[in-house]
């Protein structure tokens, strides 16, 4: 299977997200994570498009077309995210492409249909943040892929129709940084506070 993404954990195990599930190695054998029909501690189906270790070192993985879900180590299979919060909440769209913790430990998850998702387990809320076409100080597109928390605590993103995006946390302000570059798989900061912003098809591009 195409293998989307690999993460280490804090036990030093390998996990692979792959298009029909997750695999765990480690070191000796691998112990596979599928979709099982009516089972409420299986994971979604779809791809796997992004695994993610937040602050507090725990696990979660982004399934398309399925949505969020976090690790359990004590039952050992993955848990829904909506499951997880208060109420009946669900995410924008379960179309998501990427996940980031900010330094408050609020965490971001991009969707590729219907904008962001801000995850606030404090509070055990999810806040839908959309693009408001009569609104110039919303969020300027819906169609988000990668996202990155950089030291200054910004958020990061980029988008299909947009380009690069900044959002200030502090201000709540966007900023469309460079609206020709293409939509980013991934983004990445260097030790010089350079973000670095791969595509597909286009090659990769340095935002100084």
């Amino acid at each position: 299977p195409v293998v989307y993404d690999i993460i280490k954990d804090r036990h030093g195990y390998l996990w692979f997200a792959t298009g029909n599930g997750i695999s765990r190695y480690d070191g000796y054998k691998f112990r596979n994570y599928i979709s099982e029909v009516n089972n409420p501690y299986a994971i979604g189906v779809g791809p796997v498009i992004q695994l993610y270790v937040d602050s507090k070192a725990r696990l979660w993985a982004l399934v398309v077309g399925s949505g969020a879900y976090r690790y359990d180590e004590r039952l050992d299979s993955f848990i829904s995210l909506v499951k997880l919060l208060p109420g009946e909440q669900t995410l924008s769209s379960n179309n998501v492409y990427s996940m980031a913790e900010d330094k408050d430990g609020v965490f971001w998850i991009s969707t590729t249909d219907k904008g962001l998702n801000k995850i606030d387990e404090n509070n055990g809320t999810i806040t839908h943040v959309r693009y408001q076409p009569e609104n110039p100080e919303s969020i300027p597109s819906d169609k988000i892929t990668a996202l990155y928390i950089d030291r200054k605590n910004d958020l990061w993103f980029s988008s299909v129709d947009k380009g690069l995006v900044r959002h200030n946390l502090e201000s709540k302000s966007y900023e469309v940084v460079v609206p020709e570059i293409p939509s980013s798989i991934e983004l990445f900061e260097d030790s010089f506070g350079d973000l670095w912003i791969p595509t597909l098809g286009k090659g990769v591009f340095r935002y100084v």
